[in-house]
């Protein structure tokens, strides 16, 4: 197993970029600051649920002390804490038979089939540790402090929580691998990174209905889990179904005890075998799914005249560029999923929270009748609009998703401004569609046309400042070498600075909102954007060759 860790540290160095972090701490104080500080934004994101997952466990130990229970504690954090590595780790199966590829060079090497497959799931493991951690730090921390545990106890739980993910994590590659073995399915990855991504939509829209379900039910914490403990509740199904959830919870509980020991031996020792019988059962498999992944089946065939006329067609030049832009953006998942398909997803996730939490209907209402709260629904109906054609990062990523292939562009007999011109209608094409669907979402609450209007054009003319705004960033300061198409998307600055600059905006229209009277405040909202408009492109149609002759 020597060769397996080792190629293991090569693919978390690749995937985590751990040898990178450690360098930038000693050279590049700069970047390490920004991956910190990207780190702390994404721990407090989730601080939000993480709260609410700790005050739930400390109710709930509250709650069932009185009934000498509150052991259960520890199996609800380890029942989540398994459901969602089972849940996750389908998704970082598939994602890891895409991305860090092995590549020719890797599977020439005489490294054998087990080692190989050994090293994917130690990589695939470890982000599902992180999770594990979580979920069973907290239960555990509630269940330790309040009962005053000592530190064996704790040293138990880490033990434990340790091999937790290895079961889940074992049964996704058991599912995942004949998959791609006899369905041939790795010659699909566009497909695939549009389904998992679909897939890791559908869970945070289910998560949010529940979360709404549970904030707007009038039942108490107590209520709550005593639905829980009751006969055929959570814990009691998920214990059948999942029956070492049992073994682990009396290990860390009972760890004083022999059976305590015997309970939580029993569990490691089931979690080395599944994964050793995985192993065994499926290297070959897994090998033999992995060969010739990137490779691309010929098809030798006559191309008939039709099909030649519907490829090769006269346009201008213009028209041209701009269907290279959807082509571009609409081929490769990654693009689609964080570009195009926010504009979908947003008013979807709007839709399900006015829908399930019906509360707000009576708001919403109260503030739409009211006459005097019309410029308040003028900033608000803008806003939403911004807010969403601003979200698809399509002109502040145009240059950089292009990576190398902007030498080759440049190459071509086409103006500098015939190209942005293609980029800001591709962006604005979005942004329109994005209004149409805010327009609709605000027609089914009962908002005025006439105040979907103005904002319909207001919006529009604040997102042409934004897109125009982008496209300036992106020639200043595009990321143009990357190994990864998620890094122009997600790793690109620019991006983050649009969504700023589109509060920024938002900000100051309510500061104009609530100074000024209901008729000058919608001459304001006209005039602003026109001049922030005309300033920006004054400034890109005297700066666009120097800039992208910089490039």
């Amino acid at each position: 197993m020597s060769n397996g860790l080792n190629l293991a540290k090569i693919y978390i160095n690749s995937s985590y970029g751990l040898s990178r972090f450690i360098r930038d701490l000693k050279y590049n104080k700069k970047n390490a600051a920004k991956t910190i500080g990207l780190i702390l934004l994404i721990l407090f994101s989730l601080s939000g649920m993480f709260g609410m997952y700790l005050y739930f466990n400390i109710k709930m130990y509250e709650l069932l002390k009185t009934i000498n229970q509150q052991g259960a504690v520890i199996t609800l954090a380890v029942v989540s804490a398994s459901i969602l590595t089972l849940m996750f780790g389908i998704l970082t199966v598939i994602a890891n038979y895409f991305y860090n590829q092995e590549g020719d060079i890797i599977l020439a090497l005489p490294i054998k089939k087990k080692d190989l497959l050994f090293a994917k799931f130690i990589n695939a493991y470890i982000i599902e540790l992180i999770v594990t951690l979580v979920f069973m730090g907290v239960g555990v921390g509630v269940y330790g402090i309040k009962s005053g545990e000592g530190i064996l106890f704790y040293i138990v739980s880490i033990i434990a929580t340790i091999f937790i993910p290895l079961i889940p994590l074992s049964i996704c590659y058991f599912l995942i691998i004949p998959l791609m073995r006899y369905g041939n399915l790795t010659k699909k990855k566009d497909l695939f990174m549009i389904l998992g991504g679909l897939l890791g939509v559908l869970i945070a829209v289910v998560y949010q209905l529940l979360v709404n379900k549970l904030a707007n039910t009038n039942a108490g914490p107590e209520e709550l889990i005593k639905s829980l403990m009751r006969e055929n509740g959570l814990i009691d199904i998920v214990g059948r179904i999942y029956y070492p959830s049992i073994w682990i919870s009396n290990g860390i509980l009972k760890y004083k005890s022999l059976s305590g020991i015997l309970y939580l031996f029993a569990f490691i020792l089931l979690s080395i075998l599944v994964v050793y019988l995985l192993l065994l059962s499926t290297s070959n498999l897994y090998y033999s799914s992995i060969i010739g992944s990137s490779e691309i089946t010929k098809k030798n065939r006559e191309i008939k005249t039709e099909e030649l006329d519907r490829v090769f067609k006269k346009r201008r030049l213009l028209s041209s560029l701009f269907s290279r832009e959807m082509k571009l953006m609409n081929r490769e998942p990654v693009y689609f999923l964080n570009g195009p398909f926010v504009v979908l997803l947003l008013p979807l996730i709007l839709v399900i929270m006015f829908t399930v939490n019906k509360q707000s209907f009576g708001q919403i209402d109260s503030l739409i009748n009211g006459s005097k709260n019309i410029k308040y629904m003028l900033l608000i109906s803008t806003g939403l609009m911004m807010f969403v054609g601003s979200t698809t990062s399509i002109t502040s990523t145009c240059i950089s998703r292009e990576g190398s292939g902007i030498y080759v562009l440049k190459s071509l007999p086409i103006r500098p401004v015939d190209l942005i011109k293609a980029k800001f209608i591709h962006g604005a094409f979005f942004g329109f569609v994005a209004s149409i669907i805010v327009g609709v979402l605000l027609l089914y609450l009962n908002v005025p046309f006439y105040i979907i209007f103005l904002s319909f054009v207001i919006g529009n003319l604040y997102l042409f400042v934004i897109y125009l705004v982008g496209i300036i960033l992106e020639l200043n300061w595009p990321k143009l070498v990357w190994d990864n198409p998620q890094k122009p998307m997600k790793q690109n600055v620019n991006a983050v600075f649009i969504i700023f600059i589109n509060f920024a905006l938002i900000g100051i229209n309510y500061l104009i909102t609530k100074n000024i009277s209901q008729t000058i405040l919608i001459l304001a909202f006209f005039i602003i954007p026109i001049i922030l408009l005309l300033c920006a492109y004054i400034y890109l149609n005297k700066n666009i060759e120097r800039l992208y002759s910089r490039l």
